[in-house]
């Protein structure tokens, strides 16, 4: 028969920080003076020396109770581990046998190791707490007794063992979370629960909402506490709100997501729907989309209709879901049924650009008067926008001059900015250059800026000083005290782009004018009667630029009178000659890198297309303004060497018209 022997359990000894040794080398390793005090006192240093066969050392530990002094014995505990002894760890042995005295109590209502390992954090009664508060600790044990809380302290947790009763000194209900202070296994006493029970909550909210209408934030946080104390969602979330949007109180976003955090615990929607825009907007919080959305859903079974329409705008702009106008018009829909006013604006926009929908422009106008009906300055200024551009009405200057005012009451920029347009060119209005430098200033002040080039208010307020005021001076320190160094960068790059455009349209309404005219082939009758056509829709071509008949061609010399303006506007201010050189360098390049359809486009079916004579000068070039016409002509005049010589004066005939048509639109750029 097999004897299995059963091994004997040696525990480990503790020492500083929750070291375990279990050797005798391990123990000098990480010698503490003190816990080797407080293992002889409780015993269990002699214990684990004897289940390891320290004999000769266990029996010297033991021999130690007759010493009385508490130096003495802790010289004589180093002396047997051979140690050295340091004066300044005297440690108070009367004290390591109350902690042990404490801990065997404590061992009896509790195995909770965070307890035990705190002990000397747990106060037995009010003496104690003093003592403990006084330590600085911030975590504090309260042990079978009945304790008075000092509200004075702040930023504690008490935790009770056992049972714990705690005394609140106050004639009305505490706001625990502004004070920082929590509690856990404790019950507070009669007295306080009564004022916490004759309280109520719904009549302090109410007062609350009284004092919020007023505009009385700090009254109105005091009501709507007391009722948030009680776990009233409205109250909580009116008391994040008020630290949300700083309103009668310094800013605090952590306080005010706390607040909503819990009323969202208690399904209010209004909260999920604020706490959701902290989560997108990165206020107090980290940027979370997935989070916000989810909020948002939450909001949204919590009956908040400003939930459905910030949830349609995170499909509308494809935040946190796919972009989906479809499914953010559904959402609209359901705010705009709530009463949301900005949803109603925004369904007018959908409309308005047939995202989500077929383009309507009535249907737009139908949506932004219910905005504007909810105050919604936007739709006002849209609603202007419809009747200036006369966009599913009948133009309208006088009623959109109206609509404009309307907005510019609620100090909309953009409708400040319509106002200066309308009086500077006598729009709805009588013309005057004062009241629209006064309404493109407030435009300005309302931070309306456009970085196109003739769309931004500073401009145009700098422009009519500059120009029919002759306060030039004025102008300079106009521009330069509103735009910074990025904003005028932004100006002229607008510029530049703009004269790149022009340019490529130019060219290309230039060339399919007469590109079929030159790119048919067949015999030589044919082709004559296609250079006759090509005749007559040059002389036309000439006659509507000279009556401004061309729209095309009339708005590209408009647009380019209107940027060499600029241009000489800013040269002539100089800015202290910071965007000069800018200026100069950025549009030459812009002008002389232009394409150029050269004469294998326009003459495709003529065998000698690598003719030396063609010229791939700039566009734009004033030694190559007709360089492309010219040479497309003078190019095709030889390929066609054949022709007679009534052909060849049709085409010299031509070649002079082109050339006047070209120098008539170089003198416009001049």
């Amino acid at each position: 028969m097999i004897m299995i022997m059963k091994k004997k359990i040696k525990l480990p000894l503790e020492m500083a920080d929750g070291v375990k040794v279990r050797t005798l080398d391990e123990l000098k390793d990480n010698w503490s003076l003190e816990k080797v005090v407080e293992n002889y006192l409780n015993g269990r240093l002699a214990t684990w020396l004897n289940d390891r066969y320290y004999t000769e050392l266990a029996e010297q530990v033991n021999a130690l109770v007759e010493v009385q002094d508490n130096t003495a014995l802790q010289k004589e505990l180093c002396r047997i581990f051979d140690v050295d002894f340091a004066d300044e760890e005297d440690i108070d042995v009367d004290a390591v046998n109350e902690r042990n005295r404490k801990l065997d109590v404590l061992r009896q209502h509790t195995a909770d190791d965070a307890v035990l390992k705190n002990v000397d954090s747990v106060a037995f009664d009010q003496e104690e707490l003093g003592d403990i508060l006084d330590a600085g600790e911030n975590i504090i044990y309260l042990f079978n007794n009945t304790f008075s809380i000092p509200l004075s302290v702040k930023n504690k947790k008490y935790i009770g063992v056992g049972k714990v009763e705690c005394i609140i000194h106050s004639k009305d209900v505490v706001d625990f979370a502004e004070l920082g202070i929590e509690f856990e296994n404790v019950v507070f006493d009669e007295k306080y629960i009564k004022i916490e029970e004759e309280e109520s909550p719904s009549e302090f909210y109410n007062e609350g909402c009284k004092y919020f209408e007023a505009k009385q934030y700090k009254e109105a946080l005091e009501c709507f506490k007391k009722a948030a104390s009680k776990n009233h969602a409205d109250a909580l979330f009116y008391v994040g709100k008020i630290y949300d949007l700083a309103l009668g109180v310094e800013q605090d976003y952590r306080l005010a997501a706390e607040y909503y955090s819990k009323a969202v615990s208690f399904n209010s929607g209004k909260a999920a729907n604020n706490l959701a825009n902290m989560y997108k907007n990165g206020d107090g919080l980290e940027k979370d989309m997935k989070k916000a959305i989810e909020l948002y859903k939450k909001g949204i079974d919590g009956g908040s209709y400003a939930a459905m329409a910030n949830l349609g705008d995170m499909y509308r702009l494809g935040e946190g879901v796919e972009q989906n106008d479809e499914e953010a018009m559904k959402w609209y829909k359901k705010a705009a049924d709530g009463g949301i006013a900005c949803s109603m604006n925004t369904i007018g926009d959908l409309y308005y650009n047939g995202n989500g929908v077929e383009q309507n422009y009535e249907e737009a106008m139908k949506w932004y008067k219910k905005a504007a009906d909810g105050g919604i300055a936007w739709a006002m200024s849209n609603i202007g926008d419809l009747y200036y551009n006369g966009n599913g009405v009948t133009e309208n200057y006088e009623e959109a001059v109206s609509w404009y005012k309307k907005a510019s009451e609620q100090n909309r920029g953009y409708a400040f900015y319509m106002l200066g347009w309308c009086y500077e060119f006598g729009q709805g209005v009588s013309k005057d250059y004062y009241a629209a430098l006064d309404n493109y200033k407030k435009a300005v002040e309302n931070g309306n800026y456009n970085s196109s080039y003739k769309w931004d208010p500073t401009y145009r307020a700098a422009r009519l000083m500059y120009k029919e005021f002759n306060e030039r001076t004025k102008a300079r320190e106009y521009i330069e005290s509103n735009y910074d160094g990025n904003k005028m960068k932004a100006f002229l790059d607008k510029i530049i782009e703009n004269v790149k455009s022009l340019s490529i349209d130019y060219s290309g309404f230039v060339k399919s004018s007469f590109y079929a005219s030159f790119t048919v082939s067949g015999e030589r009758e044919a082709k004559l009667e296609l250079f006759k056509a090509a005749e007559r829709e040059l002389r036309e071509f000439k006659s509507n630029i000279a009556s401004g008949a061309n729209e095309k061609v009339n708005n590209f010399t408009n647009e380019l009178r209107d940027i060499i303006d600029i241009i000489d506007w800013v040269y002539e201010l100089n800015l202290d000659g910071k965007y000069n050189q800018y200026i100069n360098e950025s549009i030459r390049s812009c002008l002389n890198s232009l394409p150029v359809p050269d004469a294998e486009d326009l003459c495709y079916d003529c065998e000698q297309t690598n003719d030396s004579l063609y010229n791939r000068g700039s566009f734009f070039s004033p030694e190559y303004w007709y360089c492309y016409q010219y040479t497309g002509y003078d190019f095709m005049r030889k390929c066609f060497d054949t022709v007679d010589s009534q052909l060849k004066a049709m085409c010299d005939e031509i070649k002079k018209d082109l050339l006047n048509i070209c120098n008539e639109l170089k003198a416009s750029y001049k």
